[in-house]
């Protein structure tokens, strides 16, 4: 008897897994400082909280890792997205998870993501130019920014400052920008130049190109709607596996399930009935 897995496969060749929603935290802070120039001296400080929330933390950075996006728009705008892999995420309890890396070599030191049991849901971002390259600097004049944390196989969450977002600019100078209280939950835009990347981050400030984050492999059981595959052809279902990396995505059918006519099917070998798994 031949044995083997019943596969069925559903494919997407985008970078990264299927994106489930974009959710929008209210911004309280986005701070931008470039005290002298250098790259060491560089801050970046963001904060969404609100209180209750309708946002809910969805999908698990531990397994896939996530990529996070900082952007300041205005005269010098900028915008860069960063990697955030999945062995530097631990989680915090039942409420959400941490990112912490005061090593290098991306510039992102901080991230947190929960949600209290009372309702409050709490993103905030901490970067350093002394860990790595942070090109993101005080726009000088600045208009609006913000933030976008995107869990490889969960949501993404946006943070905005400005612009349809509101907020109160405090300090707007060369050296300093920096935005308070935004008044409704919204995405920051991306400013509209050139794209260029690095090792350790993609830097950049178009908005028709897009260079996807290195991301870990994937191979797990699926358990969580995150991690089915979007599209009018998608036949995932939970407790099918799903393998992904950032160029693909595969679901593989679990035994025993029949989808388009593939799975078990009866045969026949010397007048022994067998079951073939294609």
């Amino acid at each position: 008897m031949i044995k083997g897995m019943a596969s069925s496969v559903a494919l997407l060749a985008l970078c990264g897994l299927a994106h489930g929603a974009s959710q929008q935290v209210l911004g309280k802070k986005l701070l931008v400082k470039n005290p002298t120039g250098a790259n060491s001296t560089r801050t970046v400080i963001g904060l969404g909280k609100e209180n209750p929330s309708s946002a809910t933390v969805v999908g698990d950075p531990r397994t896939g890792g996530a990529s996070l996006e900082v952007i300041a728009n205005g005269t010098n705008a900028g915008d860069q997205v960063f990697p955030l892999p999945a062995g530097s995420w631990r989680a915090i309890g039942s409420i959400g998870y941490k990112y912490l890396d005061s090593d290098g070599p991306g510039a992102v030191k901080l991230v947190i993501i929960k949600k209290t049991p009372s309702g409050t849901f709490l993103l905030k971002v901490l970067l350093k130019g002394s860990l790595g390259p942070l090109n993101v600097v005080p726009p000088n004049t600045g208009t609006d920014g913000g933030f976008v944390l995107d869990i490889t196989g969960g949501d993404s969450y946006c943070v905005a400052f400005g612009g349809p977002a509101g907020g109160s600019i405090r300090v707007n100078t060369s050296s300093t920008f920096k935005v308070i209280n935004a008044t409704s939950g919204a995405c920051p835009s991306p400013p509209s130049t050139t794209t260029t990347s690095s090792s350790s981050s993609t830097t950049s400030s178009s908005t028709s190109s897009t260079t996807c984050p290195v991301t870990s492999a994937i191979a797990r059981v699926i358990n969580t709607p995150a991690d089915l595959i979007d599209g009018p052809q998608s036949r995932g279902q939970m407790g099918d596996v799903l393998l992904a990396n950032d160029k693909i995505q595969v679901v593989i059918q679990q035994p025993g399930r029949v989808m388009f006519g593939i799975g078990a099917q009866p045969f026949e070998i010397a007048g022994e009935r067998q079951v073939l798994n294609t």
